[in-house]
């Protein structure tokens, strides 16, 4: 189908199970406008934000934080997302956004809604400005494709935009280029991913990786306009890495 008829069909699936808001509905509150926050995973078997892990507990932070301040967020997950009315929405802010699918299926139902005129560069009618992106699966990635994947070619570098934090960036920001992007990060990955393989007896592999990872990396702190870290080691790491590399300047 083109690709107008899968939007189309794409929001009539959203409509049918209550995930494609009404961009009339206020709830009595006075909205200043929308983001979307794309997270790595979520486990809907959970009972507990603690028992998701410090990443999780980071992102519902920042969710709450960004609706607090009047803010309506639209939630994409890296992972598959079962039907909002089945989604675990207990660690989410009332009126946060959730789509079913994968990835792209999400961000099919989404985009039409959410960043309407954004695709035309008219900004001021769409109603999301920001994209916050969670890139905090990029060491997880690499060691389920070596360890529990078990890749025969583990270290390769990808095409490019295959990284799950490239595809959604480069989705998002190919519908509406305006977007603000902020880039959201828990670790140096380049530098966890070489703590991570330290013990794998591959020293070549291992180093031809960390080579593409830290350059793909990055890139996309570079690309943002916001880099938010959880130290300030971790912030003082990207900007000497970003200095050393000229061409991301």
């Amino acid at each position: 189908a083109p690709p107008l008829a899968r939007r189309s069909a794409a929001v009539a699936f959203a409509r049918a199970n209550g995930s494609m808001p009404d961009s009339t509905a206020t709830d009595g509150a006075t909205l200043v406008g929308d983001v979307i926050v794309a997270f790595f995973k979520v486990y809907h078997g959970a009972t507990s934000t603690g028992g998701r892990g410090g990443m999780f507990a980071r992102m519902a932070q920042v969710v709450r934080a960004l609706a607090d301040t009047g803010l309506t967020v639209h939630f994409i997950c890296h992972c598959e997302m079962p039907p909002p009315h089945l989604v675990d929405r207990s660690w989410a802010p009332a009126g946060t956004r959730f789509y079913a699918g994968g990835l792209q299926q999400q961000l099919d139902q989404m985009l039409p809604y959410a960043c309407a005129g954004g695709a035309r560069g008219d900004a001021a009618r769409a109603p999301v400005k920001a994209l916050f992106l969670f890139v905090t699966s990029l060491t997880v990635d690499m060691h389920f494709r070596a360890a529990v994947k078990r890749a025969r070619f583990w270290w390769k570098e990808p095409k490019l935009g295959a990284l799950h934090s490239e595809r959604v960036a480069s989705r998002v920001l190919a519908h509406s280029p305006a977007l603000r992007v902020v880039v959201l990060t828990d670790d140096v990955h380049h530098v966890r991913a070489a703590e991570a393989f330290a013990d794998v007896r591959q020293p070549l592999n291992v180093a031809a990786m960390l080579a593409w990872l830290k350059r793909r990396e990055l890139a996309l702190y570079a690309s943002a306009h916001d880099v938010l870290t959880v130290s300030l080691e971790d912030a003082r790491a990207i900007e000497d890495g970003l200095a050393l590399e000229p061409s991301l300047a």
